[in-house]
Formats: structure tokens, C-alpha cells, sequence
């Protein structure tokens, strides 16, 4: 439309013709520029949507890696003590702290693994 109206404009033989062309063409573009923001609000929600569906998915992660943790802790050790720990010590583990938590937590699910028995298993149809 916005072409259509320039050539019209150009190809006008009077001014009046021209002006209420013109006009026209200020009515278009105005109507384009409300499109506009509305396609960037339309797109940033969306941005924000997806934003809150991946910080979701990371927090369902964490609450399974979690759980999964402390089944882990609560069946392969025997002593009921657990440490407490500081909020400062949290907010800046030190070095190695993750590998030594990821190698705790494979050695709790092997150990897990290990206590059920296959023979225990039994399908019945």
C-alpha cells in the first residue's frame, strides 16, 4: 500500500490530488508504526515466555538433582548427622567442591544400583 501510494503520489497531475495523497500516506505510515510496536510487544513477551519456561525447567533440573542427592545421602549412610552449613560457604564454593559433589552423588547411585538385585525382579503376566 505504502508503494501504491508513493507512485500515486508521483504520478499525481495536480497538488490537490497529491495532497490528499499525501495525507493518505501519513494515515498509512502512522498505521504501520502502531503495528510495529505492537509486533515488538507481541515478540518481547514471547522473549519473556520463554525466558520463564527455560528458568523453570533449570529450577525443576536442580529440585530433581536435589532430590536425587539427599535419596542418595539418606540410604547409602548410615549416620543420621548432617552438617549445617553457612550461607556464605554457598554463595562461593571452593575449587573442586562440584566434582567432588558430582563423584559423591555417582557413588551413591552405584551403590544404590548394586544393593537391588536383578533376581529380586520378577515380571508376571
Amino acid at each position: 500500500d505504502h508503494q501504491q501510494l508513493a507512485k500515486l503520489i508521483q504520478e499525481s497531475p495536480t497538488a490537490e490530488l497529491k495532497d490528499n495523497l499525501e495525507c493518505e500516506l501519513e494515515a498509512l505510515v502512522g498505521r504501520m508504526e502502531a503495528k510495529a510496536n505492537q509486533i515488538t510487544k507481541v515478540r518481547k513477551y514471547q522473549a519473556q515466555l520463554e525466558k520463564q519456561k527455560i528458568e523453570k525447567q533449570k529450577r525443576e533440573l536442580r529440585t530433581t538433582k536435589k532430590t536425587l542427592h539427599e535419596e542418595g545421602n539418606s540410604s547409602s549412610r548410615s549416620s543420621g548427622f548432617t552438617g549445617t552449613t553457612n550461607k556464605k560457604d554457598c554463595a562461593k564454593p571452593r575449587p573442586g567442591e562440584k566434582s567432588r559433589k558430582n563423584l559423591q552423588l555417582l557413588k551413591d547411585m552405584q551403590t544404590i544400583q548394586s544393593s537391588l538385585q536383578s533376581s529380586n525382579l520378577c515380571w508376571d503376566y
